[in-house]
C-alpha cells in the first residue's frame, strides 16, 4: 500500500471512509423510523416498552459499531500512513464527511419521511405548555416551528462531529501509547542511530 499519500487522497479516501462510517446511523435511524410507522397506531404500553428497548438497542448498535469501525479505518490508514500523529487528522476528516451525510439525512427525515411526527409531537408540547405561556410567548414559538428542521439538523452536524473528534482523539492516543518513539525517531533505530533517539 502506498506509504505517501497526497492530501488530495487522504481527503478522497476520508470522504469514502465517512460514507461507510454514516450508512450505520443512517440504517439505524431508518429501522427506527420503520418501526415507529408500523407501531405508530398502537397506545399499548407493553409496545412503547418494546419501542424504547429497541431504540436503546439501536443507539447501542449504532455507537458501538461506529467507533469500531472508526477505529479499524483510522488502523488502516495509519498502516498507509506509517505515522500515528496523522490518525487524529485522518479520523476528523471521515467524521466531517459523515456528520454532513448523517445531518442531511436527519433533514430529509424532518422535511419529508416524518414531518407529520414532528407536527403532532410540536403540537402536542403547545398543548401542554400553552395554558402556562401568554400569546407573545406562543406566538414566538410558533414563528420558530418553521425552523425547526434547520436547528435539528445543525444540532445532529455539531454532535455527531463532536462525537467522532472524542472518539479519533481516544483512537490515535491508544495509538499513540504503542510507540515509544516518534516516526522520525523509529527511522533512526532501524539505521542503528541509537545514540541520536533522546
Amino acid at each position: 500500500m502506498n506509504t505517501n499519500l497526497t492530501k488530495q487522497q487522504a481527503w478522497n479516501r476520508a470522504a469514502k471512509d465517512g460514507a461507510v462510517l454514516s450508512s450505520i446511523t443512517i440504517g439505524a435511524s431508518v429501522i427506527s423510523i420503520v418501526i415507529d410507522k408500523i407501531t405508530a397506531g398502537s397506545t399499548s404500553t407493553i409496545t412503547a416498552a418494546l419501542m424504547m428497548a429497541v431504540s436503546m438497542l439501536l443507539w447501542v448498535a449504532k455507537t458501538g459499531g461506529s467507533y469500531l469501525l472508526l477505529k479499524r479505518q483510522l488502523a488502516a490508514f495509519g498502516n498507509a500512513a506509517g505515522n500515528p500523529g496523522k490518525l487524529f487528522g485522518y479520523g476528523v476528516k471521515v467524521t466531517l464527511f459523515s456528520s454532513i451525510l448523517c445531518s442531511a439525512f436527519v433533514a430529509v427525515n424532518l422535511l419529508y419521511i416524518s414531518a407529520d411526527t414532528m407536527s403532532a409531537a410540536w403540537d402536542t408540547v403547545m398543548k401542554m405548555y400553552s395554558g402556562q405561556m401568554d400569546s407573545n410567548s406562543i406566538e414566538m414559538l410558533e414563528s420558530i416551528k418553521e425552523y425547526m428542521p434547520v436547528y435539528s439538523t445543525v444540532g445532529q452536524f455539531i454532535w455527531m462531529y463532536l462525537i467522532g473528534i472524542i472518539f479519533s482523539a481516544i483512537i490515535s492516543s491508544s495509538g499513540r501509547r504503542n510507540m515509544p518513539f516518534t516516526p522520525e525517531q523509529e527511522d533512526r533505530r532501524e539505521n542503528g542511530n541509537v545514540s541520536d533517539i533522546q
